[in-house]
């Protein structure tokens, strides 16, 4: 057949974004000619000319994309455009876009849209003029709606009537009734053809659809619209998006005729038609989402394999624990999840994830809401969600559905005016349960009673009492002691309603028409069927069974007149008979007199001291009220309220209970009161925090020491005698507390000082529980240290929810764990990754702190082995890249795990000192033969206490924190407390990995390091690293550098550990900025570390305060290929102090500069460096051969609202801000620039820096003299 002209329009248009970095066309029969042009609308087409028959035309186009993210809102729209609609064009604009305004004919030539057009032009018109952007996505999205896609093959492309008609088109179909609708709205409107690319996503999105489930690439259609200020802007009506990286324009025409990818003919012949596309992945930059393909996680995991095997055999018997960090998946800017510790979604999420993880790792074990952590300077410590489950597989928690959750997602709760919490629950003064009954008071009180904003809370010696005090009402009236809030405190963090589990509570018989209780969820299927004196099934017998003595012994009755006389009488409500009855069901089961069941009552002259202590009259609105829970009207108001509650009803039951002495079983005090009964302090924290422990008795109780954990484990014995009653005298003060608060009920446990105690308490409170059919939630004090009991528990951290996982003992064992851990989280709707405004990925902000230990404190290895932690200790030291490389942005001596040799000059001379001691210690104990507990033969370590002494003083920070250390050892051997010997040692300096595959290749590096000191201690020298350790150990060439010869060193004693394994580190620890070439040279600019300076403190609102100086950044510049003899690489116009890298083309120096100017810095006058202007200047000439320009905000001014939503998002606001020129035009003057050389080579700064601050105010003192 022959074959006639054809034109193809196969080659990316001039105004594709899409970096196409290669393109070609091959064409079959070969004799032919192909003339290249562009035809009236600029867009490239080849015109085909054959000169012989042929029985096949094939046409092949092959193209390389660069798939770099691309926001497709990155324009402006000029002023007088910004709303629609705007008034039309300019006349010279709309005259040169005349060809794309004029309308599309539906039939013949001048007849305009059909009805339907116009009609659905006339609906979608808006009255409001909204913002031009919103209303292009509002048509783009409705168009997207009303038609569906489909695949037509047939030629053409059909009428927008028609597709309107049939609701049915395909992608040229839509583009083309696009078109036509927004010419009818008077915008200028163009055809596209072009390819669309679409990769598979890494991860499945928890929202909407994933994209493709594998590559996809075809020939598509769509639209492009002219904005002033902005230009052609593509919308996709197929999809209902804006175009992106992923829509590359091949032609752009005013009609789809003039568009087509190929027209010609042949002579008439009968053929077919084949086409295909395909698109392959021929290169991937390294990402968090996917850091190693399978090969590489394979080998990755038979080197872990090996590993243990290899651990096992040398009998190091280590294990590792960590304690990743999450944020949210939804929220990146919420004071929760950037500074603040505690917040109310992150209780929520928290609570999710730790469901999740209970189902999986302690379906038989329980859930504990605990106190947390108190922290300096924090009004209150935090909570505390713990896991708990024995390792011999015994169920510690028979049935998960007697554990409750306080904190449940928002689509679990009924309204918040429907269900608030008793702070101060009705007391009944010294009547018993039968009288009080006669009259109650609902539960009104709202959800805290803590004085956040507007008082000053006491110190434990106030009016509240001693040990159990907590957070006080009012302006002064409470203390604070050990007993502020758990789980309870600031309201505006927790405006919570009813939840699941909650316990309904009918009112009381002889209660007549009281109001209705919140907090009370009428017909709540989990809702515990009540007899008819309001008691549970099977606990009505053990509760009536107390019920003629409601406080027990107590003290002569005129010691309560006082009381008496301020407290109105209430009745004792079903919440309290529930508590009641759980606690005497345990009473009982114990053999113990149901006269040791005690209620505890709120303290009424605290209400009178509280009411008198407030102004007379209605609240009025505060200065800044903004916001419940800041000393705001609504605040004023619930106080008043509480103060105005009767309280009459008791608020919890306790049980004295403890272990004897002698360990022969249980015994409970005799609580003799001055009052009469139980008192709380104030507050809203658990009942178990508030009990009044300085009246219980004159004597201090008896110290009790704890377990200690080098102790040999004794077998708990089921077969005990029954609890006795003891004089409270000389007794411990612990009980067992129950109440039912926020509609749940609640159970706080004592501390314990026996694994085998502790399992038997958790058994008799389920047995309880399990008899009132009601859930509970589990509070108080943690369970002993047990190698037998495994804990996993969540905390809350600055911005991030804290993981503490259970250690594990080999890799394998981890890797699973930290999988499983990672998967959950995410369907919890956390994440390892978030973005700063610029889009840089800085993870979560929070640590992956990595502990080291054994499976019993005496089997550490850093106990039975001193040297290792001296190796370790040494090899860090000589190595930065392991305290840099993992570590996260904030570094130096101030950071929360600063290196040995940062801040005092002498530590390293004092630590060769302490290494010293340790080895004459261990080589005199093997010589005097001291063995360690449990030591194999051979192993006769220093005494254990010895290393702490000798290292605790120096593995600090400047302020001489122990914590804030890159080497935590307050948990190895402290001879002061029980709890400091566990045998553990805390390795700080690791960030969170955003992939659990990238935690599992520090764990193995770890673990490899481990085995490496334990064959063969290491012995070097320590290094004075002097101004290399905050300079060139700051960029990333020479961390991987020495990063590198730390794997290799790993691999000569035969251990395979692959260096690109640690690539991934780099690539998110020191994103490339971007690359450019200029002939033979390259010059690649990426991120690197600045340490930030703490400043001096200052007087601030909230007290006193040190700003951290963040406006300080710093770059690496590698250039490759520039010979240093003939050219000299410039930033700003000051010469960089390039250094030799490695090999003799390869140069790399750092920039300091900076990058915002705030008030509070180091030297707040000296203003912004950016942007980076860098030039390679010939030396001959002075002439630039080009160069690069970096800058550190969008170089448009665009101002964006928020970070990035995800990291596609991220890393299109990080491409935006490198551009691939910007050289300085014109020769420079050489005597300038050799003078600032001169400068340069004298200057006292850290080898390989440019410090353009220095740069701009000392260099020009020095060139003046």
């Amino acid at each position: 057949m022959r074959v006639h002209p054809h034109v193809v329009r196969l080659r990316p248009a001039p105004h594709t974004r899409t970096t196409i970095e290669a393109y070609s066309m091959r064409v079959s029969p070969g004799n032919h000619w192909v003339n290249w042009q562009q035809d009236a609308f600029g867009n490239f087409l080849a015109r085909l000319i054959f000169h012989e028959p042929t029985t096949e035309l094939s046409i092949v186009v092959g193209l390389i994309a660069d798939m770099d993210a691309i926001n497709p809102f990155d324009f402006f729209v000029e002023e007088h455009a910004e709303n629609f609609p705007f008034g039309g064009y300019a006349p010279q604009l709309a005259a040169d876009l005349d060809p794309y305004l004029r309308p599309v004919d539906e039939d013949e030539s001048g007849s305009g849209p059909g009805p339907l057009v116009r009609d659905w032009v006339r609906r979608h018109t808006p009255h409001d003029k909204p913002r031009t952007i919103e209303f292009l996505i509002a048509v783009n999205q409705a168009l997207r709606h009303d038609v569906s896609y489909t695949i037509r093959m047939e030629p053409g492309v059909q009428s927008p009537e028609h597709t309107l008609r049939t609701g049915l088109g395909s992608c040229r179909d839509s583009a083309w009734l696009l078109v036509s609708i927004l010419r009818e709205f008077g915008l200028a409107a163009r055809f596209v053809s072009g390819y669309l690319i679409q990769l598979a996503q890494d991860v499945e999105s928890l929202d909407g659809p994933s994209g493709p489930p594998a590559d996809f690439t075809d020939l598509h259609a769509w639209t492009e619209v002219y904005l002033p200020g902005a230009g052609w802007v593509g919308l996709d009506p197929t999809s209902g998006l804006f175009a992106g990286e992923g829509h590359i324009p091949l032609a752009a025409t005013p009609h789809p005729v003039s568009s087509a990818p190929i027209t010609g003919a042949t002579d008439p012949v009968s053929s077919t038609l084949d086409f295909s596309n395909t698109v392959r992945r021929i290169h991937e930059d390294l990402r968090v989402t996917l850091p190693y393909t399978d090969s590489q996680w394979e080998r990755i995991r038979a080197a872990g394999a090996a590993l243990d095997a290899r651990t096992e055999a040398a009998g190091i018997g280590l294990t590792i624990g960590g304690e990743p960090t999450f944020v949210s998946l939804d929220d990146q800017t919420g004071p929760e999840w950037t500074t603040e510790a505690d917040g109310p979604r992150k209780r929520e999420r928290a609570a999710d994830l730790a469901d999740r993880l209970r189902r999986i790792y302690a379906p038989t074990g329980l859930v504990q809401y605990r106190q947390g952590k108190w922290y300096p300077g924090e009004p209150l410590p935090r909570w505390e969600i713990a896991m708990l489950w024995r390792d011999d597989g015994e169920p510690l928690w028979r049935n998960p559905d007697l554990l409750a959750s306080p904190w449940l997602s928002p689509d679990q709760l009924v309204p918040a005016d429907t269900g608030t919490r008793t702070a101060m629950p009705n007391t009944a003064g010294r009547a018993d349960e039968t009288s009080a009954a006669a009259s109650g008071n609902p539960r009104t009180a709202p959800n805290d009673a803590v004085a956040h904003g507007n008082g000053a809370a006491g110190t434990g010696d106030d009016t509240a009492g001693a040990g159990g005090a907590a957070a006080g009402v009012g302006k002064g009236v409470g203390g604070r002691g050990n007993g502020a809030v758990v789980h309870g405190g600031d309201v505006r963090q927790r405006a919570e309603g009813v939840r699941e589990h909650r316990i309904d509570l009918p009112e009381p018989r002889g209660q007549g028409d009281a109001p209705p209780r919140r907090g009370v969820r009428p017909g709540d299927r989990r809702a515990t069927a009540y007899g008819p004196e309001g008691f549970p099934p099977g606990l009505a017998a053990t509760a009536a069974a107390g019920s003629a003595t409601a406080t027990g012994s107590t003290a002569p009755a005129d010691s309560a007149a006082v009381v008496d006389s301020a407290v109105a009488e209430g009745a004792v409500g079903p919440g309290s008979r529930v508590a009641r009855a759980v606690i005497s069901h345990i009473a009982a089961g114990l053999g113990l007199p149901d006269s040791q069941v005690r209620p505890a009552y709120e303290d009424a002259l605290l209400r009178l001291a509280a009411q008198a202590a407030v102004p007379h009259g209605e609240p009025v609105r505060a200065e800044g009220d903004l916001e419940v829970g800041r000393d705001s009207l609504a605040e004023r108001r619930a106080m008043l309220a509480r103060l105005d509650t009767a309280v009459g009803e008791p608020a919890a039951y306790v049980l004295s209970l403890y272990r004897r002495d002698d360990e022969a079983g249980w015994a409970s005090a005799d609580w003799k009161l001055r009052r009469g009964r139980i008192m709380l302090t104030e507050g809203d924290s658990p009942a178990g925090l508030r009990l009044p422990l300085g009246s219980v008795t004159w004597n201090a109780p008896p110290p009790r020491p704890e377990a200690d954990p080098f102790a040999p484990r004794l077998p708990f014995s089921p077969d005990e005698p029954s609890a006795v009653v003891e004089s409270a005298e000389r007794a411990p003060i612990t009980a067992v507390v129950a109440e039912v608060r926020d509609g749940l009920l609640h159970v706080f446990l004592p501390p314990i000082g026996e694994f085998g105690a502790y399992c038997d308490l958790v058994r008799r409170v389920e047995d309880a529980v399990a008899a009132a059919g009601v859930p509970v939630v589990l509070e108080g004090y943690p369970p002993p240290a047990d190698g037998r009991l495994h804990a996993l528990s969540l905390a809350p951290d600055p911005g991030v929810i804290e993981v503490n996982v259970q250690p594990t003992t080999g890799f394998t064992e981890q890797s699973e764990l930290l999988d499983t851990l990672y998967e959950q989280a995410r369907l919890a709707r956390l994440s390892t990754e978030s973005f700063d405004v610029d889009g840089t990925d800085r993870g979560t902000g929070g640590g992956n702190h990595i502990t080291l230990g054994g499976r019993t404190p005496a089997r550490s290895p850093l106990l039975r082995r001193p040297d290792l932690l001296v190796s370790m200790l040494t090899y860090w030291q000589r190595h930065p890249a392991l305290s840099y490389l993992f570590s996260g942005r904030f570094v130096g001596p101030t950071s929360q795990a600063p290196r040995v040799d940062e801040g005092r000059e002498d530590a390293l001379y004092e630590l060769e000192i302490a290494f010293a001691e340790i080895a004459r210690l261990s080589r005199d104990a093997s010589e005097n033969a001291y063995p360690a507990a449990e030591s194999p033969a051979g192993e006769h370590p220093a005494p254990p206490w010895a290393v702490d002494r000798a290292l605790r003083h120096l593995l600090t920070d400047l302020t001489g924190n122990t914590h804030r250390a890159e080497f935590c050892i307050d948990k190895l051997y402290s001879p002061d407390s029980v709890r400091g010997r566990l045998g553990l040692v805390e390795l700080r300096g690791f960030e969170m990995p955003p992939h659990f595959r990238m935690a599992m290749v520090q764990s193995l590096l770890v673990r490899a390091l481990v085995l490496r000191f334990w064959e063969r201690p290491y012995t070097a020298p320590l290094i004075r690293h002097g101004a290399n350790l905050h300079g060139r150990y700051l960029l990333p060439h020479f961390l991987q550098a020495d990063i590198a010869e730390v794997a290799a060193d790993l691999r000569s004693h035969g251990i395979e550990f692959d260096t690109s394994w640690l690539d991934p580190f780099s690539e998110f620890r020191f994103p490339r900025f971007g690359t450019v070439v200029l002939g033979d040279m390259e010059v690649e600019l990426r991120g690197a570390i600045e340490p930030w300076n703490t400043l001096g403190e200052q007087t601030t609102a909230s007290g006193t305060a040190r700003y951290v100086d963040s406006s300080v950044e710093r770059l690496q510049v590698k250039v490759t290929g520039a010979d240093r003899d003939r050219y000299v690489v410039t930033c700003n116009g000051f010469p960089l102090p390039l250094v030799a890298a490695g090999r003799a083309d390869v140069q790399v120096a750092g920039v300091r500069y900076r990058a915002w100017q705030p008030p509070e810095s180091l030297h707040p006058t000296i203003t912004v460096d950016a942007p980076l202007a860098f030039d390679i200047i010939e030396r001959e000439t002075g002439l630039s051969r080009g160069g690069c320009t970096y800058h550190v905000s969008h170089p448009g001014g665009m101002f964006y609202a928020g970070p990035p939503v995800n990291s596609v998002v991220a890393q299109s606001r990080r491409n935006r801000r490198f551009e691939a020129s910007g050289h300085t035009p014109g020769p420079v003057d050489l005597a300038d620039l050799r003078a600032k050389m001169a400068i340069q080579a004298t200057d006292v700064g850290a080898p390989g820096i440019l410090d353009l601050r220095r740069a701009r105010t000392v260099w020009g003192i020095v060139g003046d003299r």
